[in-house]
């Protein structure tokens, strides 16, 4: 009855706009100081007169401050825009001039609000409703996108350019900054709101602006900026009489200035503060801003407001029959609970002990079994740096972890020293052996080519192929933590700097975790962290129950021990091994899931969904899914420290018509058995043996001969592209080792709308998103993105910010860092260059793009083949248990490396890149 009471009063208020003529004012999900989800029924309640007439708000301003789905007028939000954003703007532009952050925030805050103080005293309503819009998208969710929002919306009104361009310009701060204004914003939001519903709005404004004792007590208000008669409008005169456009010029100049201090600030690391460690501001100061400048996106599904659902303090918990059997308190009731402890996942627990916090990794195996080799960017050589930095400066020397020589383990010297080389060990021998041995983890990458062997090429380059040979990045001397941008779209577009096996440096991240928990257990020492390997978050009736809901939206995390069982095929099924109670970690402050792409069961039940991307063809401009197959392997193919791209052209026998494919050589430094081929496979081909003749039709797909016919098919294409890219014969390459591999599969990118599960949990990693895996980006935006959002998460809390408002950032972060990822895997979609390279590398070979966007159609055939732990569990026991020989007498190894500059047929063209 009350709604419907708040709805006939609203109808009757509410004042006629025309078709096509309103604006509207984006509606925040997010409870306001913690008010639950009562937002809607304040909106609604908003719109009752209140006692004083005169200064009752009209239907504008109420709406506008909730940012309800009631509109205003867009010529009356124009005219009261004209008089409210240069409070704005000169507010912003003097807190990017004020050293302290906290303080700007609360001066920006100031003025809008007494801004609306002032209009609502003076009965200006269309200011009013101006400064309520700017204060609801301020202080609501996503505060950037909203102002953007807001801008959109005055396109229908004549002459409000000036005002969309002062909106516009507004981009330069970051969301950080704005979100922080929004948090001082919101208390006085809820009690405008309250004083509207209690039409009380004559006592609140007297308690602002008199000596009454309240916080704007003997100050005055801000004062309405002087305005001039222009067409029949108001129009803004300050700052300085120029107007909005010199109060944007005065706000660049000072983010200008800002910009020049920070820069000049980095020379030198400022001394510890009073608590005893440098905060991750200090030591990376680029980690204060969380925006990556990604700019309109071609990826879609990224449209559409992030799923941001109140606190729902006020809801009933359901019974969870995890609960009801023996259950154990966990050993580290931890502040931070990461299930999957994949690269990502492990650099969230480090980054959470380096921030001070305590932290718990749940795996559901026993240690890392991937050996797909990747290529690094610099800058995570730089976060491993500032991770050692902030350890050392937390906890001291004796605090951090050891290495088995007795020397502090510092993560960025293990993987990579200028004093070292790179080598054939594998992680558990260089970190057996330790100082003898002398080998870094990561191995540098000497040289970079580029083959174009398409037919149009070689047809006009007299019958031979192009070859590219560019030079190899200069590698840093040392970490460097304010080299640290923050921006995973430039990290993506860098150059690839050093070539590693995922199998070394996860068990180097493993091996770093174990010592920090070896080191505490005997120096008894607080528990900092704690692994649970065999370990999965509690099923029950198909579902993870293990995350217990309880009140606020929040997940208390149960686990169990699991163990394998062999079903009546003689397929493996994890079940929770018997005897054994489940273990209650409770209700940590954050906890993350990174467990890979599509998160199974864990996914599922917290309703988490990831959807396709889609791109815009360029040649038809057709949305077209992210989609291509592939066939990968590990071949003893001698590519050293040498990164190789190639593009070829194959015809479709049946249709004739043309496709580019690439293929693709990675290697490591001084490790001669060691090259990672990816190929890649035309659209009209699906290695089907019946269509080869290969079987009679009708053949059975699960039979032994279509199996192995098929198989054969999927080899005889890998050898050929693999003796392509390498220009070694095919013969040759049969004779190689291939301990993984060739495995067929298909790349499918897929996002989802949110990093939020709950009010304290969030994905990270492959989960969030996946982009292509060219570019080694899903390692990269995990290790570098996502733990710099955890990095900042934490030390937000620590300098006070609200935890709902840290959560936000941190989940806006992760996000943004995976749309970042999918912006550079778009080059991989649509255009022939490679994107690993680095853009400029890139750019410089001015490869056209005639043949490219080649992408798959029809069934897709998973990533598990590549990305699953499974099929490199069973490649690594054949190897560990001898099944290949020896190099040289059961398998083949050039005895030189691969040189693609010497092959027969083909040009050679050396690149210069400026600087070099």
């Amino acid at each position: 009855m009350n709604k419907l009471i708040a709805l006939l009063l609203s109808a009757a208020l509410a004042v006629p706009a025309g078709a096509g003529n309103v604006a509207s004012v984006p509606a925040p999900n997010a409870p306001i100081g913690g008010s639950g989800g009562a937002a809607s029924g304040a909106a609604a309640a908003s719109l009752a007169p209140v006692s004083a007439a005169g200064l009752a708000p009209s239907p504008w301003v109420a709406r506008a401050l909730w940012g309800h789905d009631y509109h205003v007028p867009t010529p009356s939000l124009a005219q009261g825009m004209r008089q409210s954003l240069p409070v704005l703007t000169e507010a912003m532009a003097a807190a990017a001039r004020n050293p302290d952050t906290a303080a700007g925030a609360r001066q920006v805050a100031a003025a809008l609000s007494q801004s609306l103080d002032q209009n609502l005293k003076n009965g200006n309503q269309e200011a009013a409703a101006a400064d309520a819009a700017l204060i609801s998208a301020i202080s609501g969710r996503r505060p950037k996108e909203r102002l953007k929002t807001l801008a959109k919306d005055l396109e229908a009104q004549e002459d409000a350019r000036e005002l969309q361009a002062a909106l516009g310009q507004l981009e330069i701060y970051t969301a950080l900054e704005f979100i922080r204004v929004g948090s001082q914003l919101s208390a006085y939001r809820l009690a405008l709101t309250q004083a509207i519903k209690g039409g009380t709005v004559e006592q609140f404004l007297a308690q602002r602006m008199d000596q009454s004792g309240s916080p704007q007590a003997g100050q005055a208000p801000a004062a309405a900026p002087a305005v001039s008669a222009a067409r029949g409008k108001t129009a803004p005169t300050p700052p300085s009489r120029g107007g909005l456009k010199a109060a944007q010029a005065q706000a660049v100049a000072a983010q200008a200035t800002t910009a020049r201090d920070s820069a000049a600030s980095q020379t030198a690391v400022p001394a510890p503060g009073a608590r005893g460690y440098l905060s991750v501001f200090d030591l990376a100061p680029a980690l204060g801003a969380p925006t990556n400048g990604v700019a309109g996106t071609v990826a879609r599904p990224l449209s559409g407001d992030d799923a941001w659902a109140s606190a729902a303090t006020d809801r009933p918990v359901k019974p969870n029959p995890v609960m009801n059997g023996p259950l154990v308190r966990g050993e580290l009731q931890a502040d931070f609970v990461n299930v999957g402890m994949g690269p990502t996942g492990m650099m969230a627990m480090i980054a959470a002990v380096a921030s001070g916090k305590t932290a718990v990794g749940v795996e559901i195996r026993a240690e890392p079994q991937r050996g797909v080799h990747q290529n690094i960017r610099e800058e995570w050589f730089h976060v491993l740096g500032l991770i050692d930095k902030m350890m050392l400066d937390r906890y001291g020397e004796d605090g951090v972890p050891k290495l088995p020589s007795g020397k502090p383990f510092m993560l960025a010297d293990v993987f990579y020293n200028p004093e070292r080389v790179g080598g054939h060990l594998d992680f558990n021998e260089i970190y057996g052996v330790g100082d003898s041995q002398g080998q870094n983890v990561a191995g540098r990458l000497s040289r970079i080519s580029f083959e174009d062997a398409r037919e149009a090429t070689v047809s006009g380059n007299d019958g031979k192929a192009k070859v590219f040979v560019l030079p190899a990045p200069t590698l840093p001397d040392k970490p460097d933590p304010a080299k640290i941008t923050g921006n995973m779209q430039k990290v993506l577009d860098s150059p690839s700097s050093f070539q590693v096996a995922l199998i070394n440096y996860e068990l180097m991240l493993r091996a770093y975790i174990n010592a920090i928990q070896a080191q505490d257990k005997a120096s008894g020492r607080p528990a900092r962290i704690k692994t649970y390997e065999n370990h999965r978050v509690a099923v029950e009736e198909g579902q993870a129950l293990g995350y217990v809901e309880v009140p606020g939206d929040r997940r208390r995390i149960v686990i169990e021990e699991v163990v394998d069982k062999r079903g009546a095929g003689g397929a493996a099924q994890r079940v929770h091994k018997e005897g054994t109670p489940r273990i209650d970690l409770g209700a940590p402050k954050r906890f993350a899931l990174s467990m890979g792409f599509g998160g199974g069961l864990d996914a599922k039940t917290l309703g988490y969904k990831q959807e396709d991307v889609k791109y815009a063809d360029p040649a038809t401009g057709q949305e077209i899914a992210g989609k291509q197959n592939w066939i990968v392997g590990e071949v003893t193919a001698n590519i050293g420290g040498q990164l190789i791209r190639r593009i070829s052209t194959i015809a479709d026998p049946r249709t004739g018509e043309k496709h580019t494919v690439r293929q693709i050589a990675v290697g490591h430094e001084n490790a001669p058995n060691v090259a990672w081929v990816p190929v890649q496979v035309p659209a009209f081909m699906d290695f089907d043996p019946v269509a080869a003749g290969k079987v009679p039709a009708g053949s059975d797909p699960k039979s032994a001969a279509h199996i192995d016919a098929r198989k054969a098919l999927i080899l005889d294409y890998f050898v050929g592209q693999v003796s392509a890219v390498t220009h070694i014969p095919e013969a040759d390459i049969r004779r190689m080792r291939m301990f993984y591999g060739p495995n067929f599969f298909t790349l499918q990118e897929k996002i989802g709308h949110t990093a939020r599960v709950a009010a304290n949990g969030n994905v990270a990693g492959d989960l969030m998103g996946n982009g292509h895996f060219l570019t080694s980006g899903g390692s990269m935006t995990g290790m570098i993105g996502h733990t710099i959002c955890f990095l900042r998460y934490w030390d937000n809390l620590s300098r006070g910010v609200p935890a709902d408002v840290a959560a936000r950032v941190l989940e806006d972060g992760i996000k943004t860092n995976s749309e970042a990822w999918l912006h550079v895997s778009q080059k991989e979609f649509d255009s022939l260059g490679p994107a690993n390279f680095g853009a400029e590398r890139a750019a410089a070979l001015g490869v056209s793009n005639e043949g490219g966007g080649q992408n798959a159609t029809g069934r897709g055939f998973g990533l598990a083949q590549v990305l699953g732990q499974q099929s490199w569990a069973d490649s690594f026991r054949r190897l560990f248990a001898g099944e290949f020989g020896k190099a040289g007498e059961d398998f083949y190894v050039p005895e030189k490396e691969v040189d693609v500059t010497a092959a027969q047929g083909v040009t050679v063209q050396r690149v210069t890149l400026a600087g070099n």
